[in-house]
């Protein structure tokens, strides 16, 4: 959306906002001073953080002018904080969400927008070390056999015009986009879990070493290659063009699997220890309370793991096809499983044999690295702050403790 196509206030809401905003994004915060000032008259949409190293926040949006980034006295968005760029949104009367980039741009569905552009529900930002997605404000907590038909529909029949073929580009643009959101409709990311430790079973705490999804864990999320389904050999030339343009899909969800892989995160440890601890998070919430045993190594820092002994889970479940296990210290001992281990290494070091996947992060960029496969890909890892995961760990354990599920 265009400035100029917006109202006058809404427009010069936006060209403030544009003039303020920089090139860091610290922490994720809203301001809404005196010139952004509109009454809030409802809530109906959510921009929720899914990846970076403090995921799991949420913010209603109410109508008015946000500014994320540094902001003094601007509120955090819950547990969500991130680094470049900063950019802001706009939701006004109608329900319509504007994103306002930076001066240098910002990616939206893996496309680099620098004017404010209108939002859309499942629509991903791309902030760089962390990612947003807009949400409706309903709660929902999806199991794995809900979402749409995966089946898509036909390309158009081309037209014989020179232009840009509107039918075509409005068909791919929706063929993307769902087939983006079906790969994205069954993560459980940290505001899922945390909406699911709330619910109480079987919501949570119920999976077994039966179920396809077993130790099977989203780490973060990644764009990949794509190619929009269709025959373009009978697209004008600027028609194929702007298909090719859309050939990457966004946000695409990265899995590991720790029953079958022990996992090795290296860089400073304020980036590897929120990985970790997402990863041990999402495993023991996942999985019934017997199926798995949760156990940490960390001597030196083990006020960083207390949120481990709140969980419901013991170190050790005898009979168990996996047993959790997490390593946080200074030297590593010296055999390491080939399944369900995660190490912290902060510096570099050579790696065990056995381990099978590799995330490497640090304050600007991650990457992860199949070893077995020999590929690498660069992608936004999912991190929690151990107050988050203690708070989740409490509610699974109150649940329990009230009888709401089996210990």
């Amino acid at each position: 959306m265009k400035r100029d196509a917006m109202r006058p206030e809404i427009a010069n809401n936006l060209n403030l906002l544009h003039d303020r905003l920089g090139d860091g994004l610290d922490s994720l915060g809203s301001d809404t001073g005196d010139q952004f000032a509109q009454p809030a008259v409802f809530k109906a949409l959510v921009l929720k953080q899914i990846a970076g190293l403090n995921a799991g926040g949420s913010l209603p949006l109410e109508q008015g002018v946000y500014q994320f980034g540094t902001v003094p006295g601007g509120a955090t968005l819950g547990e969500g904080a991130a680094s470049v760029p900063r950019f802001g949104l706009s939701f006004d009367a109608n329900g319509i969400v504007t994103l306002v980039p930076p001066s240098s741009g910002i990616s939206l569905d893996a496309v680099v927008v620098a004017e404010p552009t209108t939002m859309a529900v499942g629509q991903v930002i791309d902030a760089v070390t962390a990612r947003f997605e807009l949400h409706s404000a309903t709660p929902t907590l999806n199991r794995r056999s809900d979402g749409d038909s995966d089946a898509t529909t036909p390309m158009p029949l081309p037209s014989k015009g020179r232009g840009l073929d509107e039918p075509i580009i409005q068909w791919a643009t929706s063929t993307r986009k769902a087939t983006a959101q079906r790969r994205r409709r069954d993560v459980v990311g940290p505001a899922e879990i945390n909406a699911r430790a709330q619910a109480g079973p079987p919501a949570i705490l119920s999976n077994r070493p039966t179920d396809p999804s077993f130790g099977r864990v989203v780490v973060g999320f990644s764009d990949e290659a794509y190619t929009i389904p269709g025959d373009r050999s009978a697209l004008n030339g600027a028609t194929k063009k702007w298909l090719a343009s859309l050939d990457v899909l966004a946000s695409v969800p990265v899995e590991v699997d720790v029953l079958s892989r022990s996992v090795a995160i290296t860089g400073p440890r304020r980036c590897t220890r929120p990985i970790a601890t997402w990863i041990a998070l999402a495993m023991a919430a996942d999985s019934a309370t017997d199926a798995i045993g949760v156990m940490v190594m960390a001597r030196a820092n083990r006020n960083d793991w207390s949120w481990i002994d709140a969980l419901p889970h013991p170190e050790v479940a005898p009979g168990s096809p996996l047993e959790l296990v997490v390593i946080d210290e200074a030297t590593l001992p010296p055999m390491v499983a080939g399944n369900g281990t995660i190490v912290l290494i902060e510096n570099a070091k050579s790696l065990p044999d056995a381990i099978g996947t590799v995330i490497e992060v640090d304050d600007d960029s991650a990457r992860i690295i199949d070893r077995s496969e020999g590929t690498t890909r660069s992608f936004t890892p999912i991190g929690v702050s151990s107050l988050f995961a203690l708070e989740v760990a409490f509610q699974m354990a109150e649940h329990l403790h009230r009888g709401g599920g089996r210990r």
